[in-house]
């Protein structure tokens, strides 16, 4: 198939980061993005001029804040209840599981147009919302999983928006430097600045979704997370506990290299191949799984073993296993909590007949 001379834009998931994101990230590609993807640039750095703009007053009033706030080398962030952190490699299931869990009325999680501009606050976020609603697709490009300014986001969006803190930018922006971005995933191979970045985006965020909400325990998932939970549990002073998704990996795998090449329109570089990118997904895969199931051992890992679910179990009988979920990390399980699930259960199978169809089969 003969592809176009000029690399189509399309809404980029980097469309609301700071402009001063953009710079760090031109400057980190060294060049190596080609006249094809000119256009597609420019268009993502002209929104990401007006949100800059709109952010601005905010954040320049919040920097003295959260500078005093998360000082220091490994800055922390310790709510007044447990942080719930859902884990599991890309495409297993986590952003079903994180959509029902996120309709608990005691849990507060990120909405995308906060994990998109995470340098902004309460007012810009409300006139994002609202400018957004127009430009944003209801599904996401991927598989059809509904998608929007407020359904629940990944907070490694906003790490990455916020201080291109994460592994994204090899993932989606710049496949020839995967390797180097995704050092973000496990934090090893950091320079002790860069490790600091991600600490303080981390904290920084998690305040400004919860601060609002202090009754409200703090909801968090990104694949990303699964290399790191020995971190989150100092990061959040122990208030963290872990629920872990699984699925089986010929799947996970086959998804992931689909998903790759679905997100073309987010990356300013050729991608690889199907198989290169089959082998790095492996890699990745393997490492984040063996280093979650080593920091999380009995001898040598958080105090608090993970809640462990299968994908499978959970596609069978979702309402049966977010109450084992909820029980075993402390929430309350009532009529309202079950009501507020099933019914997300039932607005999902009446948006698409395709949606759960093909979220079983990808896993996500």
């Amino acid at each position: 198939m003969r592809r176009f001379p000029i690399a189509i834009p399309t809404g980029h998931f980097m469309g609301l980061a700071p402009l001063d994101v953009w710079v760090r990230l031109l400057i980190a590609s060294k060049g190596r993005i080609g006249p094809r993807y000119w256009l597609r640039l420019g268009c993502a750095l002209a929104t990401s001029l007006l949100a800059t703009l709109i952010t601005l007053p905010e954040r320049l009033l919040l920097w003295p804040v959260l500078a005093v706030k998360f000082r220091g080398r490994e800055p922390r962030f310790v709510p007044k209840q447990d942080t719930i952190v859902i884990v599991g490699y890309f495409r297993s299931g986590t952003t079903h599981l994180h959509n029902l869990l996120a309709t608990h009325p005691d849990l507060v999680t990120p909405k995308w147009v906060q994990a998109m501009s995470p340098q902004g606050f309460w007012l810009s976020w409300a006139f994002l919302r609202l400018a957004l609603v127009p430009f944003l697709p209801n599904t996401r490009p991927q598989d059809d999983v509904a998608f929007g300014p407020d359904w629940p986001a990944e907070d490694d969006f906003a790490h990455n928006n916020w201080a291109l803190a994460s592994s994204l930018p090899g993932r989606l922006v710049l496949p020839q430097e995967r390797a180097r971005w995704a050092k973000f995933d496990g934090l090893e191979g950091l320079r002790e600045r860069e490790r600091t970045r991600w600490q303080r985006a981390m904290a920084a965020f998690a305040w400004k979704v919860s601060c609002a909400h202090r009754n409200r325990a703090l909801l968090l998932k990104s694949p990303s997370h699964t290399g790191k939970v020995r971190e989150l549990d100092r990061l959040f002073g122990g208030r963290v506990r872990f629920v872990h998704i699984s699925r089986a990996p010929a799947a996970v795998v086959q998804s992931n290299v689909a998903m790759h090449a679905r997100l073309e329109s987010q990356s300013l570089q050729p991608l690889p191949s199907a198989e290169a990118t089959r082998e790095a997904v492996i890699a990745e895969y393997v490492e984040a799984e063996e280093r979650f199931l080593a920091e999380t051992s009995s001898d040598r890992g958080i105090g608090f073993q993970p809640v462990r679910v299968r994908y499978a179990e959970f596609v069978a009988q979702p309402i049966g296993e977010l109450e084992r979920i909820c029980k075993a990390v402390g929430l309350r399980w009532d009529d309202r909590v079950r009501a507020r699930a099933a019914a997300y259960l039932e607005a999902v199978g009446e948006y698409t007949p395709r949606q759960l169809a093909e979220s079983a089969e990808a896993g996500d």
